[in-house]
């Protein structure tokens, strides 16, 4: 008796250290990609700018406490915005496969109950908008309505 309880006591945290582990590692590739493709919300998800460039470029020698230091500030980056959520640093692609270093500036508006937010997408360098997208609904499933790319320009 004493044997079968001395197991359980340590089969228990075995068992849910395993179960923790494949959770962990299943969930990038859950959160990652929709089975059709399109991508799903993320917190830090890198941003499609289409063929627009920034002047801020991240490289793999790129020292990004340097490149930060080089970036418009946040109240540059949301001057001229409305109701902003939230403004963050983020990284962005293009179809060349550059990376730059962005800001996202998410500003809300509300018609009747529903939620719209939409998330501009500034060069961190210069502050000019690069891409915009609206997505309408709360919480972090918010429903994509539709994507705007600017190439860059104002």
């Amino acid at each position: 008796m004493v044997l079968l309880s001395m197991t359980s006591k340590h089969m228990i945290p075995a068992i849910t250290a395993v179960l923790a582990m494949a959770v962990v590692i299943a969930t990038p590739a859950v959160f990652a990609e929709s089975g059709d493709g399109s991508k799903k919300y993320m917190k830090y998800w890198t941003v499609s700018i289409g063929d627009a460039s920034g002047t801020l470029e991240i490289t793999p020698d790129t020292d990004l406490d340097s490149l930060r230091e080089q970036a418009i500030s946040s109240e540059e980056a949301s001057a001229g915005h409305e109701n902003v959520v939230k403004t963050r640093l983020s990284k962005a692609v293009n179809d060349s496969e550059e990376y730059f270093l962005v800001w996202k500036v998410v500003t809300e508006s509300t018609d009747e109950n529903d939620p719209t937010h939409t998330v501009d997408v500034l060069d961190a360098g210069t502050g000019n908008l690069l891409t915009s997208m609206t997505k309408e609904g709360g919480g972090c499933g918010f429903k994509k309505s539709g994507t705007t790319e600017t190439g860059g320009r104002v």
